[in-house]
């Protein structure tokens, strides 16, 4: 099976799954969630985070850094992926895979999707977002994941409910410089660190 063409399949599948009227109740037991759920969301945002931080600590050895991972994790959920039998579903071949994020010790009996603690301090994220790291990413139809639009607008609204504060789209270059960097490099750089950034699904954002 191919990586990809699971999980950007698997989108799909869930949605369907849901959709019947006993929708979620399947998606819990498919997702051995410790509550039932109350919306389809808390299983993407589930996969989506997994899929999202296992590539972002997709490290060469063991580590401990967002949750215990194996080292080179993105390979070795993909080799979950290819390990299912024939007649497994993408959506639950995406299961799985996500799980060694989740579960890679062994030791989870059930999932909590819903309700659960911020163990990372993520949320804070959102904060520093709104008012200091404005950076719109996008889906296209080629990505994996679920395609999407972004909306400065909606993004400032969303802001302002959220915490309060009135996002400042600008604030980056305004306090740290950056216009014509390649002058400023020129000019003042030394002492560089390059690193293989691609790795980091967050790259787009600079």
């Amino acid at each position: 099976m191919n990586c990809y063409k699971v999980i950007k399949g698997s989108w799909a599948e869930l949605d369907a799954l849901s959709a019947h009227e006993e929708g979620l109740t399947e998606v819990s037991k498919l997702f051995r969630t410790c509550k039932g759920l109350h919306s389809v969301y808390s299983a993407r945002d589930w996969l989506w985070e997994a899929f999202v931080y296992t590539a972002m600590v997709n490290y060469p050895t063991e580590a401990n850094f967002m949750m215990p991972l194996p080292a080179y994790p993105v390979e070795e959920l993909c080799k979950i992926i290819d390990g299912l039998p024939k007649c497994a579903s993408k959506l639950s071949r995406a299961f799985a895979a996500a799980s060694l994020y989740y579960n890679y010790t062994q030791t989870e009996k059930c999932f909590n999707l819903e309700g659960g603690t911020d163990a990372h301090g993520l949320h804070g994220w959102d904060w520093q977002a709104c008012t200091e790291m404005v950076m719109p990413m996008t889906c296209s139809n080629e990505s994996m994941f679920p395609p999407s639009s972004y909306s400065y607008k909606e993004f400032r609204e969303d802001c302002k409910k959220k915490y309060g504060v009135e996002s400042r789209p600008h604030w980056i270059t305004t306090e740290f410089g950056g216009y014509r960097i390649e002058q400023v490099l020129k000019r003042f750089g030394i002492n560089m660190i390059f690193s293989n950034g691609m790795q980091d699904p967050w790259s787009r954002g600079g």
